[in-house]
């Protein structure tokens, strides 16, 4: 996951234009897991900031 990670800030890194004007980010989402956020729901932002993969969340950080 930490390459993964890496990955997200190299392309943040680019500028704006190479990057379609966006910030990435990753979303690791299983099927499994969608069906039980889904259950309640909530609007596609909701679920991905739910299944976002974060440096704290790799590492097992509670509090970053």
């Amino acid at each position: 996951m930490l390459t993964t990670l890496d990955f997200v800030k190299r392309m943040n890194s680019l500028e704006s234009e190479n990057r379609m004007e966006g910030e990435w980010e990753y979303v690791l989402l299983g099927e499994n897991h969608f069906y039980e956020l889904s259950a309640n729901n909530p609007f596609l932002d909701e679920i991905c900031a739910l299944a976002k993969v974060t440096l704290a969340g790799v590492e097992g950080v509670l509090f970053s």
